[in-house]
C-alpha cells in the first residue's frame, strides 16, 4: 500500500512529462524508448544476482518483495501504461486501428494467452525452484502494457459501445481499482481477526467473505472518492 500511494503522488508529474514528450516526439518512439529504459532499469536491479541456466538465482520470497516494493521497477508499469493512453487517444491513429482491428484483436488475444500460459507453467516451475527467468524480469511488464494498449484500442474503436449483458462488466470495471487495492488488506485483516477471536472458517468461506467486504469498500470509495474527483477533473477540463 505505501508503494501504491506513492504512485498517486508522482503520477501527475509522470504523465505531465509524458505529455511534454508527446508534443516533441512520435508516440511509437516514446513507447519504444520507455521499453528500452525499462529493460535497462531491470538490468541494473537484477545484475548483482547470480545467473544459472539462463535464469537469475533468487528465492520466491525475495522476488515477491522486489516485484511488489521496488518503486523504480514498478514505476515503469505506470509510465508504459500512460504512454499507451497517449497512443490510443491520438486521433491520427484511429483510421489505422479501425482497418487493423481484427489483427489487433488476434495479436492481443495471443499475447495475453501466451503470458498466462508461460508464467503459470514453465515460469512458475522455475520460480518454485529458486530461478527467475529473463522474460519475467525484463519482458513481462512491457508485454502487459502492449496487452492493455490492445484492449484499449479495441474499446476505443468499438462501434457498439454497450450491450445489455455487458453492463455488469462495465460496473465491475468501475470498481476494479478499488478491488485491486483492497483485496489483500481485507483478506489479511480477516485472517488476523478470525485468529484473534478463535473463529474457524474454511478457505472458501474466508475468500467469499473477503470478496464481499472488498466489493463493499470498493463501491463506497468509488462513489465517495473516485467519482467526485473525476467530476472535478472534467469540470476543469483536465
Amino acid at each position: 500500500m505505501p508503494v501504491e500511494m506513492l504512485y498517486f503522488f508522482v503520477a501527475p508529474f509522470i504523465y505531465w512529462a509524458l505529455k511534454r514528450c508527446n508534443s516533441i516526439a512520435k508516440d511509437g518512439a516514446i513507447f519504444g524508448g520507455l521499453t528500452v529504459l525499462f529493460v535497462a532499469i531491470a538490468f541494473a536491479i537484477f545484475h548483482a544476482l547470480p545467473v544459472e541456466y539462463g535464469a537469475f538465482i533468487v528465492d520466491r520470497k525475495k522476488w515477491s518483495l522486489m516485484a511488489r516494493f521496488d518503486f523504480i521497477y514498478n514505476a515503469m508499469a505506470f509510465v508504459l501504461g500512460g504512454a499507451s493512453v497517449f497512443i490510443v487517444k491520438n486521433k491520427n491513429y484511429h483510421a489505422f486501428f479501425e482497418v487493423n482491428r481484427r489483427l489487433i484483436k488476434l495479436v492481443t488475444g495471443i499475447l495475453l494467452v501466451s503470458i498466462f500460459a508461460y508464467c503459470s507453467t514453465w515460469g512458475l516451475v522455475q520460480l518454485n525452484a529458486g530461478q527467475l527467468n529473463f522474460f519475467i524480469a525484463f519482458g513481462l511488464i512491457p508485454c502487459i502494457a502492449l496487452v492493455v494498449m490492445g484492449v484499449a484500442v479495441l474499446n476505443e474503436t468499438q462501434r457498439i459501445r454497450y450491450r445489455p449483458y455487458a453492463d455488469y462488466g462495465v460496473k465491475l470495471g468501475l470498481l476494479s481499482y478499488g478491488i485491486y487495492l483492497f483485496h489483500m488488506p481485507v483478506f489479511d485483516a480477516l485472517q488476523k481477526y478470525s485468529a484473534s477471536f478463535h473463529v474457524v472458517m474454511t478457505g472458501e468461506t474466508m475468500s467469499l467473505l473477503a470478496l464481499c467486504c472488498t466489493a463493499i469498500l470498493s463501491y463506497i470509495t468509488y462513489h465517495c472518492i473516485e467519482k467526485p474527483f473525476m467530476k472535478l477533473r472534467l469540470s476543469r477540463g483536465i
